[in-house]
């Protein structure tokens, strides 16, 4: 009887609460539109598909750059702080851990005022919270609407202008993921050899966590919508971490061995 007890006190929260163990980890997605992030090597011009402060197309303005010394407009060369390739865990209050895409591929998305873009997940899977990693740029006008897909067709849908909407330079925010302390300017000097610098302490990435009604946690999410539904602005998202459900399998093997752990320690 005794053991009864035990087990339906330790199973019982587990099989109600399916992020008993959980904890954001990246998820993996595809349809990642642009390469934001200037690296080496050289001609620069040729490093990336768009510039955060040009916006489509434009290799000439500031945007992020991978941290590493490269060769600036002075001549000499120079440490350039920014992006670190990797995953990384958030400095905000998610603690998410979150991993940049390739920085010599297309490594992120990048909304300007009006537009959507989707990213698919590679594996279904239901999830009880998400967590974004971006900024903006354009002084504040930017606001992030994030609407989920799921595989019974069914939607949720989030919008805020803070988070990811934050601006690059907003030092104040406490939605703060990633600390960068630095951008680059990408210009035709010399053949688009030279970089232009702008360390600053102040430019950083931000999270904007959305978290399921208790109805969407069951379901499988296939997409994500991602729109800068603000009247202007520019939105870089680089990352997407989730705290995702357990398979009803894995909490009963989790239950499991905590009511093995249990009972060993009532026959001591």
């Amino acid at each position: 009887m005794k053991s009864k007890s035990l087990l339906t006190l330790v199973l019982s929260p587990i099989l109600l609460s399916g992020t008993a163990f959980a904890a954001y980890t990246p998820v993996g997605v595809t349809g990642w539109t642009e390469d934001i992030v200037i690296n080496n090597p050289s001609p620069y011009n040729e490093s990336v598909t768009s510039t955060m402060d040009g916006g489509y197309g434009t290799p000439e303005n500031n945007t992020w750059i991978e941290a590493g010394t490269y060769t600036r407009n002075e001549g000499d060369e120079f440490y350039f702080n920014g992006l670190v390739a990797g995953t990384h865990t958030s400095i905000g209050p998610s603690g998410a851990e979150f991993v940049f895409q390739n920085f010599t591929g297309n490594n992120a998305l990048l909304l300007e005022s009006g537009i959507t873009q989707t990213l698919s997940l590679d594996s279904l899977a239901s999830y009880s919270s998400l967590v974004f990693i971006g900024a903006a740029a354009g002084g504040g006008a930017a606001e992030v609407t994030v609407t989920l897909h799921f595989s019974d067709f069914t939607t949720a849908t989030f919008s805020s202008p803070d988070g990811i909407a934050r601006d690059w330079f907003d030092s104040g925010s406490t939605e703060a993921a990633y600390l960068v302390g630095g951008r680059a300017s990408n210009k035709s000097e010399e053949g688009y050899t030279l970089l232009f610098d702008n360390n600053n302490d102040a430019i950083r990435l931000h999270e904007y966590v959305v978290d399921l009604a208790l109805a969407d946690q069951s379901k499988e999410l296939v997409s994500i919508d991602v729109t800068n539904s603000g009247s202007g602005g520019r939105v870089a998202l680089f990352a997407v971490s989730g705290e995702a459900i357990p398979e009803p399998s894995v909490a009963l093997l989790s239950g499991a061995a905590l009511l093995g752990l249990g009972l060993r320690r009532r026959r001591n």
